[in-house]
């Protein structure tokens, strides 16, 4: 609990009893840092008032401070103004190609304007049912090219990597851990966006 000037009760070794005669130990947000760091030996991250992350698994932290410097709200305009109507395709094999796999496509689709490049088969969670009607995950990508703006990847491209400049910005304050350390999706995520030009 949280220490402020309207504590009620009376006050009893480091901590109150309460009107209803329960023991309660109140603490700053520091104190509290401090007690949780001291006790499970792990560094915390607080997220809100009394609240904090403390991470058994260090790849889930990064993503964790990763996903904390992301402009969500930059990708989601991208993502809804990519929601038009598809262009027209002359051959209507292929519109009915799109429009049988709809779904999966869309979901490639947003995968890869969240990732601001193209999915790898490792990314994508459909992918056995993508599989089962293109031969390959870029296969897939390429045809969706034909009925998507791919003026929006290359937007999500620039957001996404502004969004790892500032990571990395504040990454190089707290030296957290070599590029080796971090997940195998951020280090292609860095790899392509940082030396690959749409």
């Amino acid at each position: 609990m949280l220490s402020n000037q309207n504590t009620v009760g009376k006050k009893y070794r480091d901590g109150f009893i309460t009107s209803r005669n329960t023991f309660q130990k109140y603490y700053t947000p520091e104190e509290l840092k401090t007690f949780v760091e001291k006790t499970l030996k792990q560094q915390s991250v607080p997220v809100a008032p009394g609240v904090l992350f403390v991470f058994k698994d260090k790849n889930l932290e990064e993503k964790f401070h990763q996903d904390l410097s992301r402009a969500k709200s930059s990708i989601l305009r991208v993502v809804r103004s990519s929601y038009s109507k598809p262009q027209k395709i002359k051959k209507d094999r292929r519109q009915e190609k799109y429009d049988l796999n709809k779904e999966l496509l869309e979901n490639l689709w947003f995968k890869c304007l969240e990732l601001g490049r193209e999915a790898k088969s490792d990314e994508v969670d459909d992918l056995t049912e993508l599989l089962g009607h293109f031969k390959t995950i870029g296969q897939a990508i390429k045809f969706l090219y034909e009925f998507k703006d791919v003026e929006k990847l290359r937007e999500a491209y620039f957001i996404r990597k502004n969004d790892l400049l500032v990571f990395f910005a504040l990454e190089f304050f707290k030296q957290r851990q070599s590029f080796q350390e971090y997940e195998k999706s951020f280090q292609r995520d860095v790899k392509i966006l940082f030396w690959k030009y749409y």
